[in-house]
């Protein structure tokens, strides 16, 4: 399982790299060439876009990942027939309230709107991934992912220098997500060819675990999204080109914890079936390890994300430091969410999605209501902060009201201390040693500290992995 496990890792953090470089390479030259104002409607029109994606994907991704392993092999084809009807007939559902939407909301943007909701469906097609996975191919996730980022990057190289215009930017976009579609299906029908023969009961089994999965992915996508709407509307597409930057940096870090965690679903899936016990531990070991990698990153950042925004950017984006310095706690807070959700979803444990997601969105926008007038794009930070920890709460309730209480109390002690330390020595300096020579002093203490209250075991390691081996997963 460890093995696979770390394989799928491996393939789709290969393809989303390539796809999160020329993404970021896109973003940085189109902030570089064209400024915070063009860059502000770029992000308005990829963010309606992202919204609208979530409505027409229904939930039923994250649920194909976790019934399609579970499925019998003579009823695989069926499945995933039904699964592709269903995402095609949900968007012709959607099809004209999401105009209808786009034209109220930015009428100024609606050519580009409508090019785009028109091209939804292979927008919000990254659905081939589980697949790749459970019919152990994959590699393929590399490919499909490498061509579009290939694709994507020369397109962008020819819009930078012949046309430098928003439509070219655009169809330049839609080009590229096409063209990996096609691809990704292509590679798909190898391993598993839909039979396109309605089942009524099929549809059924996957519209039930997905509708609340689908409320909360809305409520979560607004959740992230809202702040730029709400910018939009009451400062300027300025300040939604300076909210942005380190708000991309946002988004990297949820696609880097997706890639991580959404491999464990149909491992924990599996686990589940058979021994809850064994998944109880193996939670626990993989929340806590996060936890010890990623708290002294988000310490650490605030040392570097000026020089960052400045070398990527430019001088026009250095403001922004202080709000990328918050959101990195929510990219924290996020990968602690994700682990959360997926072993949730592996339970079946969906229903609080009706209304978790919901309570922290009236949060968010009260809250940006509040501190946007006053604050701008920092006061979106913050809210989404606060927002997210709210989320965080209620997931890790449900976590523990599934599988019992897997928290080891005296390790998250050693955990929240050794990070403590290691804010103290980096930031205090009480040596008044070198910048570089304090951060090296500061990483050491906190390695020795984490080996020392024994927060890393082989040996408890090796049991579970034992275990796991044991259960053929």
């Amino acid at each position: 399982m460890i093995g696979a496990y770390l394989s799928n890792v491996m393939a789709q953090g290969v393809g989303r790299f390539m796809t999160m470089s020329a993404n970021f390479a896109a973003f940085v030259l189109f902030a570089r060439v064209f400024g915070p104002d063009i860059l502000g409607k770029y992000m308005f029109i990829l963010s309606f876009i992202a919204v609208a994606g979530v409505l027409v994907e229904f939930g039923t991704t994250s649920v194909m990942a976790k019934q399609l392993v579970q499925v019998r092999r003579n009823e695989d084809q069926l499945y995933w027939g039904n699964f592709l009807v269903l995402r095609i007939f949900i968007y012709l559902v959607f099809l004209g309230p999401i105009l209808g939407i786009a034209f109220i909301l930015r009428s100024d943007l609606f050519i580009y709107l409508l090019w785009c909701t028109l091209a939804l469906p292979f927008l919000a097609s990254r659905f081939f991934e589980p697949v790749y996975q459970i019919y152990n191919r994959p590699w393929y996730s590399a490919l499909s992912n490498g061509c579009y980022s290939i694709a994507w990057f020369l397109v962008i190289l020819v819009i930078i220098y012949f046309f430098s215009t928003m439509e070219g930017i655009i169809i330049g976009y839609l080009f590229s997500n096409i063209l990996y579609t096609l691809l990704a299906f292509y590679l798909a029908l190898f391993l598993l060819r839909p039979k396109l023969r309605i089942n009524i009961d099929c549809i059924k089994k996957i519209l039930i675990l997905a509708f609340p999965l689908w409320v909360s992915s809305i409520f979560s996508m607004l959740n992230i999204r809202i702040s730029i709407f709400m910018l939009s509307s009451m400062q300027s597409d300025i300040a939604v080109g300076l909210y942005s930057v380190p708000f991309r940096f946002f988004e990297m870090a949820a696609t880097l914890g997706m890639v991580l965690m959404y491999p464990l679903v149909p491992i924990f899936s599996k686990i589940a079936q058979s021994d809850l016990a064994t998944l109880k531990k193996i939670f626990a070991r993989i929340l806590e390890s996060v936890a010890i990698t990623i708290m002294p990153v988000a310490i650490m950042a605030p040392l570097f994300t000026e020089t960052i925004i400045q070398f990527f950017f430019g001088p026009k984006f250095v403001e922004t430091t202080s709000t990328l310095n918050v959101i990195v706690w929510i990219g924290m807070l996020l990968f602690l969410n994700l682990l959360s959700s997926a072993l949730n979803l592996s339970l079946g444990v969906v229903r609080h999605g009706y209304w978790n997601t919901a309570l922290a969105l009236i949060l968010i926008v009260t809250l940006n209501y509040i501190w946007i007038p006053e604050y701008g794009y920092l006061g979106c930070a913050w809210s989404a902060l606060v927002s997210e920890f709210l989320l965080f709460c209620i997931t890790l309730f449900y976590s523990l009201k599934s599988i019992g209480n897997f928290i080891n109390y005296l390790k998250w002690f050693y955990i929240l201390g050794a990070n403590a330390v290691f804010f103290v020595c980096l930031y205090y300096n009480v040596l008044n040693l070198h910048f570089a020579i304090n951060i090296i002093l500061a990483v050491c203490i906190y390695i020795a500290i984490i080996f020392l209250t024994k927060l890393i075991d082989k040996s408890a390691l090796t049991s579970i992995y034992d275990q796991v081996k044991a259960n053929n997963c």
